[in-house]
């Protein structure tokens, strides 16, 4: 199998991850079940999974020179990722996020961006460029000024090189960032969005009617993320369909990440000239990895590549 060659840009964070049996009334409080400290960031996410695939990983990001940074620095470089094009910001912290997750698997996230969303850098990224075989963007950088004339700028340079971009939107994004979503489509060669996205960004029409707006645009392909119902690979003459994992003794801890994590999948299987069947295959086995996981990012699994090809 080849070692494919990525540059993702995006957000890293680190997550606590709080589990509580009910959701408190303002000013009350919830004693928790189980607490955890993770990386996250949905660019980092994307980039760790791909590094455990056997991508090779440039991350283009910010981290915050405070604990929290140095504990999101130990696991990048444990998952065996660059680090030459992340930047260690002295005067702000690290991104964090609170995620409260309560029975039946709902999700409630209180956190700031931190230096994620600081000016980026570009030294090094050109040279990086020209090694790379793929781009992806997560939505996330397009909210801040700065972090949207980055990303703005790398579109156009890979560009240039004919490398292929992915965009992950992400729900944040579509609320606070919609036209720039919209400036960038015609940019795209794959469009990895939820259902739930896809609703949002379509203002409730009809599913295929908000696909068929999005090839007008440009869009080349779109990657649509169905959780339970699997994943799908949409053009405008056609879809391919692959259903989602389901182990019945198996239980799900959390689906923070998994959109991020089936990204990674699905990009390091294209690389390898996998049939589309086989790319959202691996690209739902790496999302259900990451939902059965106890720890999240922190325990997926180091060898999803060798259970991808038995499972």
């Amino acid at each position: 199998m080849k070692e494919p060659q990525v540059l993702v840009l995006g957000d890293i964070n680190i997550d606590a991850i709080v589990n509580a049996d009910r959701y408190p009334t303002e000013g009350g409080e919830a004693v928790a079940q189980v607490a955890d400290f993770r990386p996250g960031g949905s660019g980092c996410n994307t980039s760790v999974v791909l590094a455990k695939l056997g991508a090779e990983v440039w991350h283009w990001g910010n981290l915050g020179a405070d604990p929290l940074g140095q504990m999101a620095l130990n696991f990048i470089q444990q998952s065996g990722m660059h680090t030459d094009l992340i930047q260690i910001r002295k005067e702000h912290q690290t991104g964090f996020f609170i995620i409260l997750i309560t029975p039946g698997g709902q999700r409630t996230m209180f956190g700031s961006r931190g230096c994620n969303s600081m000016p980026l850098q570009q030294d090094g990224v050109k040279d990086v460029l020209n090694k790379v075989g793929w781009v992806h963007i997560s939505g996330y950088m397009l909210i801040a000024n700065e972090t949207w004339q980055s990303a703005n700028w790398l579109i156009k340079e890979a560009k240039k090189l004919k490398i292929p971009i992915s965009l992950d939107p992400g729900m944040c994004t579509i609320h606070n960032a919609m036209k720039r979503i919209e400036k960038l489509l015609p940019n795209m060669d794959y469009l990895m969005i939820s259902r739930d996205e896809l609703r949002e960004l379509g203002a409730g029409k009809p599913e295929g009617e908000v696909i068929q707006r999005l090839f007008t645009k440009g869009v080349r392909n779109v990657i649509l993320k169905m959780g339970e119902d699997g994943s799908r690979f949409i053009q405008p003459d056609g879809q391919i369909d692959q259903p989602a994992i389901h182990r019945p003794n198996e239980k799900i801890y959390d689906t923070t990440g998994a959109g991020d994590c089936f990204d990674a999948g699905f990009i390091f299987a294209t690389l390898n000239s996998s049939n589309m069947e086989e790319c959202l295959r691996l690209g739902n086995l790496a999302a259900y990895q990451m939902i059965t996981s106890p720890h999240g990012m922190a325990d997926v699994c180091q060898d999803i590549s060798n259970l991808w090809l038995k499972d």
